[in-house]
């Protein structure tokens, strides 16, 4: 009643193993004057650790277990990804260290994402997801018994060529998106015969009519084929590899259920990590939902509570 300050949080951090709470208090005097009463520098001293607890929790917990300041209250991850990341490591140690050693705070892990940056990446990871699905699902027809697509190993020629199949599909060659192809060759057509019936009597009788048809037609044939080539190196060739993923993932959906399951899977992630790596009870963990729509979408992180 003393203080409108965090005492059960700070009290949580204090205590120790043991249920003591230590306090390394170095102070000197005489006993026997009347002015030296340990109780009221005890009193500051406490009264400070509270205020700290309450301003900066966890730079208490890193000042007394390896380090760190407030950046342990959050966890960082890549775009699209709810992967631990090695370069958050030793913030992880840190907490768990602090959680062994402190069995009275319990955490709270809150799931966020940002919304342009994971968007984009997600869009790329349910790509990769439906291409690795469609190369299983064409082997499965030939091999039943192959193991399931997460498990199954993709080379680079086959990825290429399906995603090059699925851009062809979706962006079929010579529309505005699709492989450009090359024009259509100008029909070649044979000369008029002469004005004058004379003349058009000799073009006749000695052939020359039907040997500039020919003519013609083998142009047009020579000019035919000589197309079909062309048209079928543009198809081999294709759109640029970037360009072909590029166009693809802007076409994939990306919702804020996305958004919101790949925050909830982070904070699940930090949960598990701390459940398993730190032999850390789990009644000791809970997954907060964002209060304010506005907070989860603070960057692709899990920020964590004490309580």
């Amino acid at each position: 009643d003393a203080t409108k300050l965090p005492v059960r949080l700070g009290v949580a951090l204090l205590k120790d193993l043991e249920g003591k709470i230590v306090i390394d208090l170095p102070i000197q005097g005489r006993l026997d004057d009347p002015e030296f009463k340990v109780g009221r520098v005890v009193g500051r001293v406490l009264l400070n650790l509270l205020t700290k607890a309450a301003a900066s929790p966890f730079s208490l917990l890193g000042s007394m277990f390896g380090g760190g300041g407030e950046e342990l209250a959050y966890q960082e991850f890549a775009p699209g990804s709810s992967a631990l990341q090695a370069a958050e490591a030793g913030k992880l140690a840190t907490m768990i260290k602090a959680l062994q050693n402190r069995p009275a705070l319990t955490l709270a892990l809150e799931g966020s994402y940002d919304p342009a940056a994971d968007s984009h990446a997600l869009k790329r990871v349910k790509l990769a997801d439906q291409v690795r699905r469609t190369i299983w699902e064409e082997k499965r027809r030939t091999n039943p018994n192959i193991p399931p697509p997460d498990q199954l190993v993709i080379s680079p020629e086959e990825e290429a060529a399906t995603l090059k199949a699925m851009f062809d599909q979706k962006f079929p060659p010579g529309t505005e998106f699709g492989t450009p192809l090359p024009p259509a060759p100008t029909v070649v057509k044979p000369p008029p015969p002469p004005a004058g019936f004379f003349e058009r009597l000799v073009w006749s009788l000695t052939g020359r009519d039907k040997r500039e048809q020919a003519a013609a037609q083998a142009e047009n044939d020579r000019l035919a084929a000589q197309h079909r080539q062309a048209v079928a190196q543009a198809l081999q060739a294709g759109r640029p590899a970037d360009e072909i993923i590029g166009r693809l993932a802007e076409a994939v959906e990306v919702g804020p259920a996305d958004l919101e399951a790949l925050a909830a899977a982070r904070a699940q992630r930090v949960r598990d990590h701390f459940i398993t790596q730190g032999a850390l009870a789990a009644d000791r963990f809970f997954l907060a939902k964002a209060a304010d729509p506005a907070r989860a979408g603070q960057g692709p992180r899990v920020f964590l509570s004490l309580q």
